[in-house]
């Protein structure tokens, strides 16, 4: 089981994700009776995810940043196993052209940053875009199910486009 939530807002409002988890565990409708006879086995454990993609810089000297570091988690999804393994494949287009031209400063290092905007600029956006307008269930609803046929009919392209 996962739950998430923005540090910030956590802060903000006193909530304590823990007891928010043993509550939902044991009085949410839908939930409770799956939980019944379970137990916790291990300590609960909790991790930042980073999705920060485009408010810092993922390049300088001698380094480049790839997945996490570089801010590429999907906040939406909870992961960014996808978004780290291209980064990486884009860090090396990098690196190999550094290595051409033996210039490993950020001058030339800074097309990386440019090919990751390329490639998860839209989409990153898009995620921290719909996170927000979650927060307006009926308008976000409204729009999912304006949109899902065109989504559904493109998914296919989509797929094949990001298959590595």
């Amino acid at each position: 089981m996962s739950l998430g939530a923005r540090t910030d807002k956590l802060n903000k409002y006193n909530i304590n994700l823990l007891e928010e988890v043993d509550h939902i565990l044991n009085s949410h409708e839908k939930v409770k009776h799956k939980f019944k006879i379970a137990s916790i086995t291990s300590k609960w454990r909790g991790w930042v995810i980073p999705f920060h993609f485009g408010k810092q810089q993922v390049f300088g000297d001698n380094f480049l940043l790839v997945g996490d570091a570089a801010g590429l988690a999907n906040a939406y999804y909870k992961e960014g196993v996808g978004t780290g393994m291209m980064s990486g494949i884009l860090a090396v287009k990098t690196i190999k052209e550094a290595i051409r031209i033996n210039d490993f400063l950020s001058k030339t290092l800074n097309k990386h940053q440019k090919n990751l905007k390329s490639e998860f600029g839209k989409l990153l956006k898009f995620i921290y875009f719909t996170l927000r307008l979650m927060r307006f269930k009926q308008i976000f609803y409204r729009i999912v199910s304006l949109f899902k046929k065109r989504v559904e009919r493109k998914s296919e392209k989509m797929i094949i486009k990001r298959s590595y």
